[in-house]
C-alpha cells in the first residue's frame, strides 16, 4: 500500500473506532434548552512525538490533533469531544463491541480483532487503552495490517480518544513511544 494510502486507511479506522464513544456521549442528558454557547475550551492537550510531522492546523489544535512518522509509517491522531462515560470494565466491554460493529459498518469485509483492553491511569484519571488490529483492505496494493493502540480519557465535561497506527510488524517496537505520549497528555481540570 502506498505512503498517503496507508495514512487515509489508518485515519478512516482511527474515525471508525472513536465513533462508538462519541454517539455514546453524544446523547442529550437533559430535555432542558441549553444555554447559549460559551467558547470552547479543550480539558486536554497534546504532545506530538519529537521528529514526527505534526499536520494539525492551529485553530483547531487543541481538539484535533493529526501527526505522521512517515519514515516508519505511523501516525497519530487524538481528537476531544463533548461528554465522556466513566471508564469502568463495562465500559470496556461495550466500547470494544461498538468498535468492532463501526468498523464492519464503514470498512466492509474489514474484522476489528480487539487484542488487549485495560484501564489505565491518565494525568490521574481512569482512562482505557485497547489494542486493536485491522487486516488490509481487499483491494490493497501491498497487504499490510495495522495495529492501533487507542485510548479513551474522560475529563469533566468532555472526552478525549488518542489513536496511534503502526504497521502490524513494528508496532511492538513502538508501542513504549505511544504509551509515552499518551502518558504526556495534559488534562487541565
Amino acid at each position: 500500500m502506498k505512503p498517503a494510502l496507508v495514512r487515509i486507511f489508518v485515519v478512516t479506522v482511527a474515525a471508525a473506532l472513536a465513533q462508538p464513544a462519541a454517539a455514546q456521549s453524544a446523547a442529550p442528558t437533559s430535555k432542558r434548552k441549553p444555554a447559549a454557547a460559551a467558547p470552547r475550551v479543550s480539558h486536554f492537550s497534546f504532545k506530538v512525538p519529537d521528529g514526527w510531522t505534526d499536520k494539525s492546523t492551529a485553530d483547531t489544535r487543541d481538539f484535533y490533533t493529526l501527526a505522521f512518522d512517515e519514515a516508519n509509517s505511523l501516525s497519530f491522531q487524538a481528537k476531544v469531544s463533548p461528554g465522556g462515560d466513566r471508564v469502568t470494565p463495562e465500559f470496556l466491554d461495550k466500547y470494544a463491541s461498538d468498535a468492532q460493529r463501526s468498523v464492519a459498518q464503514r470498512l466492509k469485509g474489514a474484522e476489528l480483532k480487539v487484542l488487549e483492553k485495560k484501564l489505565v491511569n491518565i494525568g490521574g484519571l481512569t482512562g482505557a487503552r485497547f489494542v486493536f488490529e485491522v487486516p488490509a483492505p481487499p483491494d490493497a496494493e501491498v497487504a499490510q495490517e495495522v495495529r492501533q493502540v487507542q485510548y479513551y480519557v474522560p475529563a469533566a465535561d468532555q472526552h478525549a480518544v488518542l489513536t496511534f497506527s503502526a504497521p502490524r510488524s513494528a508496532f511492538d517496537k513502538f508501542a513504549p513511544l505511544f504509551d509515552k505520549t499518551a502518558q504526556a497528555t495534559l488534562i487541565k481540570r
